[in-house]
């Protein structure tokens, strides 16, 4: 996207790595971005015309210098990205001391994984806010702390609320949901909404949730031919989520959820090992209809149950516990797909000795339950023996666990071709890569 007339947007100017570091309007306001070379945003200037221009600009145009002329017309503020600190910006012009723009910078947020603090510097600060979170990410509310400004203590309160349509548009606010006071809002990205803009910043491209596109292709575009590189998530935001932009990786994530649930079914009928993991598991309902059911892994398809095994966990008494911190479900699922497949040979977990002491912990453990129950029912009045059943109750299951885990890695992902394996590491390399760089 170079313009969009709806929006007054004129011109959009892109770097080599494609990201907009410059978007003109129409009325003359513009938006800056400065990135690393790695694609990281270092700063964002919003240049605001207060009384507009003379002459409405045309598509194509850029009024340039603007926001280092000395004018009375134009306003300068900002943030500089560093690390997990903000610093607001507002820049003014003092030719009478300094002959060039100035700027007044101050740390405005600080983030943690929870939450963020602002006033950080100030003798009354911090105050720390919490988000809350729905199943996909998601910030639907902001929970601020109880803090104490000079003689007064102000009581812990939510401050913003936001709805979103499945595009992740947020709905129109009603009275007290105070929509401005943090952007941070669908995926936990940063909602851009100065001079109309209304867009996602998703790291490696920006996402446009009015029309459910993006602004440029997905940089892994060629990895899926047949749905439009302006997808996001593949057009079903319900199902898949999108952490940075990029697609296929994480969409295999994002299916992880629909295909625990999948495999949860399966044990309840009474399935298990291959059958429950892979046999008897609709790939086409999770999204990967490119994946042979029946047919030997793909990258895609281990990475999906890697996926699963770090956001769905199955307990002893049959319910579903979920992981919806997305940034460790990505973690773990690409640390182990890279060990059990990266690796280019069959994994200690896949071999058949593996399997056989898997299915020996499993029948050690059955058997020592039996006789558990067996001595809790002679002394029923018995606490010790009834914790013992907990126990051994407890490590039956995390054998049949490992039994079935093992037994799917040994059918399916030890007995991959070397194309995949090949395929597997360099994927996985370099999403551990992006995960390094954004750890500095």
């Amino acid at each position: 996207m170079t313009a969009d007339l709806d929006r007054d947007i004129v011109t959009i100017k892109y770097n080599l790595l494609n990201l907009p570091e410059l978007i003109q309007f129409k009325n003359g306001c513009q938006i800056k971005h400065t990135y690393s070379a790695g694609g990281q945003k270092l700063s964002s200037r919003y240049i605001t015309v207060n009384a507009g221009v003379y002459q409405p600009l045309n598509q194509g145009q850029v009024v340039e210098n603007l926001d280092v002329n000395e004018n009375d017309n134009v306003t300068v503020e900002g943030m500089d990205y560093i690390g997990n600190i903000e610093y607001q910006i507002y820049r003014y012009f003092d030719w009478d001391v300094t002959f060039e723009p100035a700027e007044l910078k101050y740390i405005y947020r600080v983030h943690n994984p929870e939450g963020f603090a602002t006033n950080a510097t100030t003798t009354n600060g911090p105050i720390y806010s919490y988000y809350r979170k729905d199943h996909l990410g998601n910030n639907r509310e902001v929970w601020r702390a109880s803090y104490t400004w000079g003689s007064t203590t102000h009581a812990a309160a939510t401050v913003q609320k936001t709805q979103y349509y499945p595009s992740g548009l947020p709905w129109k606010s009603n009275s007290g949901d105070n929509p401005g006071s943090q952007p941070y809002k669908y995926g936990g990205k940063e909602f851009v909404e100065m001079h109309g803009l209304d867009e996602y910043d998703s790291d490696a491209r920006w996402y446009y949730p009015a029309i459910m596109r993006t602004t440029t292709m997905d940089p892994l575009a060629e990895k899926y031919y047949d749905i439009s590189p302006y997808a996001w998530c593949a057009n079903n935001p319900v199902k898949f989520v999108d952490p940075d932009g990029r697609f296929p990786v994480w969409a295999v994530v994002g299916a992880g959820l629909e295909y625990g649930f999948q495999v949860y079914d399966n044990y309840k009928s009474g399935k298990s090992g291959y059958d429950a993991w892979v046999g008897d598991v609709d790939f086409l309902d999770v999204g990967l209809s490119a994946v042979n059911p029946t047919g030997k892994f793909k990258v895609a398809k281990t990475l999906l149950v890697e996926g699963t095994k770090a956001v769905v966990n199955i307990t002893q008494n049959e319910q579903i516990k979920v992981n919806a911190n997305i940034e460790e479900v990505v973690t773990n699922t690409l640390v182990n797909t890279l060990v059990d497949v990266g690796v280019g040979k069959v994994t200690d977990a896949g071999s058949k000795k593996a399997v056989q002491n898997a299915n020996k912990e499993v029948y050690t453990a059955n058997q020592k339950l039996k006789t558990a129950e067996r001595q809790a029912q002679r002394s029923p009045n018995s606490t010790k023996k009834a914790e013992n059943v907990k126990d051994a109750q407890s490590n039956v299951q995390s054998a049949r666990n490992k039994q079935v885990r093992t037994q799917m890695l040994n059918s399916t992902i030890g007995q991959a071709p070397n194309v995949t394996q090949q395929g597997a590491t360099i994927i996985s390399n370099r999403a551990l890569k992006d995960e390094e760089k954004n750890k500095r």
